[in-house]
């Protein structure tokens, strides 16, 4: 089985990234992350020439910056695939990672992912609405009883 090199890890995860919405085009995330237009193709030469070819961590580091991953993992692929989310918005990817690792409701996350409220609201704003949406489906303690 062939693994994937990281041009191709690169051109994955980009794709990803434009799809959620986080980014218009390739070209976008190249310009907003202070990378060349040619930056994939020159490593992708490299890499036919040595397989064994890497980039710079500083480079590396842009490009796990403008897709808010664990830089191990453009690097490596060092990473659980259940780990990398995008989304439009990046602090709410980081909110439901801590979400699950803390095993809230899935439904909650879930709903939270419909929402779209302008703007960048931050890593805590999306946790505690992840959280409210968990406490509002819960069952009450007297949900059961009905007093007349």
């Amino acid at each position: 089985m062939r693994t994937e090199n990281i041009a191709q890890r690169l051109r994955r995860l980009i794709a990803a990234a434009v799809d959620a919405g986080r980014y218009k085009s390739l070209g976008e995330f190249l310009e907003k992350n202070g990378l060349s237009n040619g930056a994939i193709q020159e490593l992708e030469t490299r890499l036919a020439k040595d397989p064994k070819a890497s980039m710079l961590p500083s480079t590396a580091r842009k490009y796990a910056t403008g897709l808010s991953i664990p830089i191990a993992y453009i690097l490596n692929g060092d990473a659980q695939e259940d780990d990398i989310v995008f989304d439009k918005y990046p602090e709410r990817a980081q909110a439901m990672r801590a979400a699950r690792g803390l095993m809230i409701a899935e439904r909650a996350i879930q709903a939270v992912l419909r929402e779209d409220p302008g703007g960048r609201p931050s890593v805590m704003w999306w946790f505690r609405r992840i959280e409210t949406e968990e406490q509002n489906a819960a069952p009450t303690a007297d949900s059961g009883s009905h007093k007349i």
